[in-house]
């Protein structure tokens, strides 16, 4: 299970009640956030919970976008 918040709504981590999210990924923004296709047609953005890497501007931000992007992607 994949526990979300949409971005922009919360500034701290949110315990929220886990919940399941089935789509396609279309874009990784950076190590912890990407957006996904739901079953609906919308889109979604998705920040992972308990995820710390390095934002994209920040050294070997690209490497973790790649760490994330490789095993979503397909």
């Amino acid at each position: 299970m994949l526990r979300v918040a949409p971005l922009g709504l919360f500034s701290q981590a949110v315990a929220a009640p886990p919940s399941t999210l089935t789509g396609k990924v279309v874009s990784v923004h950076d190590g912890d956030t990407l957006t996904v296709l739901d079953d609906a047609s919308s889109q979604r953005f998705l920040r992972l919970h308990g995820i710390e890497v390095p934002e994209a501007k920040q050294p070997f931000g690209n490497v973790a976008r790649k760490a994330l992007a490789d095993p979503v992607f397909g």
